[in-house]
């Protein structure tokens, strides 16, 4: 071979490499075409663009945004992962029908963003790590929020669950410090475990009748929760689920419970009345270990049915503490 013809294939070679290199760019950022398959949550990837103008990352086109995979604690396989330095909002167009998972984790310089209301699912830690994003507005036609999709979010002050959501993941919300506000809609059924796991400025929450269980840790560590209403269509409160809330002073747990888990009220400092329903028909034990503060518990069955179903040193209730029933009064030694 010819050191000319030589020269002249390296040269096709590297003009061919280049050429397939920018195909998919154009001037206004990059263009993501992921794989015709499905994920695990059978969500198809669309056809999703993205660019980065002064801080704006802008997410548009048709379909469901790929999802990605934490590579650590402050990146993903998001190909704008590596600019979170610089991105500030983000903002995803009409067409765009479901946010992927990790898809804008450990952004930590994003301050807010503007989500399509054609946007139906918002996927596994979606948000994760935002530390200084302070509100977000959920679209109507949300159906899923998967898990720890705002966790970390330190700096969001309020959130409202709209009506069309129906699935929600475990401790979606965890570690959400300044998280003061929150509406939740009537057609969530279930408060997932740890989904509200140290949220240390939640003070009140209205639990809507649609709940039938509250999950294992779902308001561990609330620490300024001052009180608790539990709805009647509740059947089983978890494991822990409000262990820590050292602010609490009262609870009322509505006709319908059958069950309270292990630790339910469990270091409850400030905890000094709670009333319980004859529907709950096991305890867990430690419902009530270091609630220093409790003097009474209203029972709504009598004294027989609350000896059939508590043992009172596995509760471990105080000494002194005086359980009201209906037929008369059980101090515990």
């Amino acid at each position: 071979m010819t050191k000319n013809k030589l020269v002249r294939m390296l040269a096709l070679a590297l003009a061919i490499f280049i050429l397939f290199s920018f195909a998919g760019c154009d001037r206004k950022g990059f263009v993501i075409d992921a794989p015709k398959t499905e994920d695990a949550d059978s969500q198809v990837p669309g056809h999703i663009e993205w660019s980065l103008d002064n801080g704006t990352l802008t997410i548009s086109g048709k379909g469901n945004m790929e999802c990605y995979e934490r590579v650590s604690d402050y990146y993903s396989t998001a190909p704008w992962s590596d600019k979170e330095a610089w991105i500030t909002c983000v903002v995803i167009k009409d067409g765009v029908t479901s946010i992927g998972d990790y898809a804008f984790y450990s952004l930590r310089s994003l301050k807010s963003i503007e989500i399509s209301d054609s946007v139906t699912r918002i996927g596994e830690a979606a948000f994760s790590g935002c530390r200084y994003l302070t509100s977000i507005e959920i679209p109507n036609r949300v159906t899923s929020i998967g898990v720890e999709a705002f966790a970390g979010c330190d700096s969001l002050t309020s959130i409202k669950i709209p009506d069309g959501v129906k699935s929600i993941g475990k401790r979606v919300f965890l570690d959400c410090d300044a998280l003061k506000n929150v509406k939740i809609s009537n057609s969530v059924t279930s408060i997932t475990d740890g989904m509200f796991d140290s949220c240390r400025s939640l003070k009140s929450i209205e639990i809507p009748n649609s709940v039938t269980s509250i999950g294992s840790g779902a308001f561990q560590d609330c620490t300024n929760l001052t009180s608790i209403v539990i709805p009647g269509n509740v059947t089983s409160i978890g494991v822990s689920a409000f262990q820590g809330c050292r602010s609490v002073t009262s609870i009322k747990i509505c006709n319908g419970v059958t069950s309270i888990g292990v630790s339910a009220f469990e270091n409850c400092h400030k905890l000094a009345s709670v009333e319980i329903p004859d529907s709950v028909t096991s305890f867990g034990g430690r419902e009530f270990m270091w609630c220093k503060s409790l003097k009474s518990i209203n029972y709504s069955g009598t004294t027989g049915q609350w000896y059939k179903i508590q043992n009172i040193g596995s509760v471990n209730i105080n000494p002194g503490c005086v359980i009201h029933c209906t037929n008369g009064d059980i101090v515990v030694p």
